[in-house]
């Protein structure tokens, strides 16, 4: 019987890493830096973040995401966008829609929605809209292309409008 506990405990071992999280995922996660200060995890937190690498089938976190990003209001300034829909149509031309919260995130949850790549975006707050000029072709985290600043590696972050607008900053709690 000693002999049995050193094996239980080593396949014991064994199995509890097999179902954690996924070693490559914890180091991109990793990446991604600390939360932060004073924003408690949930919808509006890692604003600009590419939210589907911890909101997936295997990710550390909760719900599961088929789409999520963040709008901002204009090209130049990180002011997040609040109230704006978010309207996407996939390669079957079924489609969805998702309102951005007070520090600009949004999300479709892969339990109402697994879309078929790729998918259409379009942005819209009343008068203004603007739509992607490229469809999605297979990631849903929108800061996976759409990160700051604007270069080579990125298209910038995803916003409504070219131009300044007056619009007030999302409240966050």
């Amino acid at each position: 019987m000693a002999r049995a506990r050193p094996i239980f405990a080593a396949v014991l071992a064994l199995w509890s890493t097999a179902c954690g999280t996924d070693p490559t995922i914890g180091d991109v996660v990793d990446r991604l830096g600390p939360e932060r200060r004073g924003v408690p995890q949930g919808p509006t937190h890692r604003p600009g973040q590419p939210c589907v690498t911890c909101h997936h089938g295997s990710g550390p976190g909760e719900p599961e995401f088929s789409l999520a990003g963040t709008i901002y209001v204009d090209r130049d300034r990180d002011l997040p966008l609040e109230g704006a829909s978010v309207s996407f149509v996939d390669a079957l031309g079924q489609g969805r829609t998702a309102t951005t919260n007070c520090a600009g995130n949004f999300y479709i949850e892969a339990e109402r929605w697994r879309p078929r790549f790729p998918v259409w975006v379009e942005v819209s707050l009343g008068a203004e809209s603007i739509a992607m000029e490229t469809p999605i072709q297979r990631d849903g985290a929108c800061a996976s292309c759409h990160a700051d600043p604007a270069g080579p590696d990125s298209a910038g972050h995803v916003y409504l409008s070219e131009e300044l607008l007056d619009l007030p900053p999302g409240e966050c709690p």
